[in-house]
């Protein structure tokens, strides 16, 4: 579990450190683990099935070739029409937009 962990976290930009520079280590370091947890997080909450990992949720659902278009005011996301993934990142966007908001303090 913990190699799967440090895997992931390298392939979300820990590979950079170290880079010579304390603070850009610590900049690259923060950066890291955020996109690894958001990756988690959103794997946990809005995926069901087999590809819960960080780096499989990257590669089919975040690293898309998609474009966000103006169409009369509303922005769209326009997806390749021969995705294969693409019932998996509706289902998921789906869920995650019928999450409560938060309250706000």
């Amino acid at each position: 579990m913990v190699e799967l962990a440090i895997r992931e976290l390298k392939d979300n930009g820990l590979e950079h450190c170290p880079s010579g520079r304390f603070a850009a280590n610590g900049a690259w370091l923060a950066c890291a683990v955020l996109a690894h947890n958001l990756s988690r997080w959103a794997g946990i909450i809005a995926i069901d099935g087999p590809i819960r990992t960080a780096r499989t949720i990257r590669n089919r659902l975040v690293a898309i070739a998609g474009a966000l278009v103006n169409r009369s005011g509303t922005p769209t996301l326009r997806l390749p029409t021969d995705w294969p993934w693409a019932h998996q990142f509706h289902k998921a966007l789906e869920t995650i937009r019928a999450l409560p908001a938060a309250a706000s303090p």
